[in-house]
Parts: C-alpha cells; structure tokens; sequence
C-alpha cells in the first residue's frame, strides 16, 4: 500500500495509542489474588473490552465478591491514576502517525472503554493533544459490542463512514466497528496475542505495528 486515503480516524487508547494493557493485567490479577482466586480463560477479554464500572459489577457477580461494586470501581480508578498520569508511554509509532494525520489535515479522535479522567491525562502524559474529541463508553452508555461509541464519533467528526478508520487492538471492537460499516485496522497488542488470526480476518488492514505505517503516504478525502 503506497497511499492510505481517509475523511476520518477514530482511534482506541488502551493498546492501540498508548501502552497500557500490561497495566491492566496487573491491576485485574491483584484483585484475583488477594480473594484466593483464580482466572478464567476470558478473564483478560472482560478487563480490557469493559467500561471500569462493568469490570467491577463482573468482578462481584463472577467470584461472589462481598464488595460494593461503586467502591471496586472507585479503587480500581484510583489505582490507575497514577500510572496515566506519570507513566504512560506511547505505543510504537503512534506518534509518528498522530502527527502525520495532522499534516494531512485528517481529523481524529479517540474512543474508548477507559475513564475519561484516565484518557485526558494519559493522553497529555504520551504528547498527544491534537484530538478533535474524547469519547467514552460510559458517556455513550454502550461498551464496544455496540458500535454506539463509533457511530456517536463519526457524527462528531464529520466524516464519512466508509472512509472513516477504526484503529483498535480489540477483536470484539473490530468486529464490530467492521460490521457498522468502518474501515479497520487492527494493531497487534499482546494481550490479544491468542486471537491475532481472528484479527486479522477481521480487518480491513491487520499490523503487527502502527510503524508499518511510517512508509505509507495518508492522504484527506
């Protein structure tokens, strides 16, 4: 591919734009561990693809957990307060892309699962600020197995549907980003290291890494 022609990009945080699933990991199996449980095979799958308030009530309900789900998802907040706000660091080329889009002229934003709070400042901690928007699942009351989140964000952009790209590292997001009618492109993270084939079947353009992107000219249509 020597040109990427788009009206549009609406990109996920968490593993996509900023390096924070291994994070994520940490916080959910802390939690596992302290009540003397164990993880289940989908147990990454609710972490990453769940609005906090959503992992919380999973959390109580799956395990039989004796905590207020609103003060779980308190902590758990808390917990990753910090990490967005000094730690954060950028996936590979994500940079180098956001800044090319600019250049281009091609609007972005970015929508995702994570708390707003946990965006704005994880965000501002990796440099990326240009964004048209923040759109989160809490605000639009869906997770990503509606494609609401994306369907609110291309409204917001102005853009075009078919010429619009959903960036994500989730397959559920992928699937259902390219069933509404979204161009996709499917970042490899390696949370999702299991489901990769899935990924790639599923998108318009699969990569191991947004740098694959460093080569291709991005043209606003």
């Amino acid at each position: 591919m020597d040109t990427l022609s788009l009206s549009g990009v609406i990109f996920d945080m968490d593993g996509t734009l900023i390096d924070s699933n291994p994070r994520w990991d940490q916080v959910g199996f802390r939690y596992l561990e302290r009540y003397g449980l164990t993880a289940p095979e989908d147990f990454l799958y609710h972490v990453h693809t769940k609005p906090v308030p959503e992992i919380a009530v999973y959390l109580k309900e799956t395990f039989g957990l004796e905590v207020d789900p609103d003060a779980l998802a308190r902590e758990v907040i808390s917990l990753m307060d910090d990490y967005y706000r000094t730690e954060a660091t950028p996936k590979a080329g994500a940079l180098d892309l956001i800044r090319r889009l600019e250049e281009a002229g091609i609007p972005y934003c970015v929508a995702t699962a994570a708390e707003r709070s946990h965006v704005e400042a994880g965000l501002a901690t990796v440099g990326i600020t240009g964004q048209k928007f923040i759109l989160t699942c809490t605000e639009v009351g869906a997770d990503k197995r509606s494609p609401t989140v994306f369907e609110r964000s291309l409204e917001l952009l102005g853009s075009d549907l078919a010429t619009t790209a959903v960036v994500e590292d989730s397959p559920t997001a992928l699937a259902t980003a390219k069933k509404a009618g979204f161009y996709t492109i499917s970042v490899y993270d390696n949370t999702f290291r299991a489901r990769e084939e899935e990924k790639r079947q599923i998108a318009d353009l699969a990569l191991q890494s947004l740098e694959e992107l460093a080569s291709v000219k991005l043209r606003k249509i």
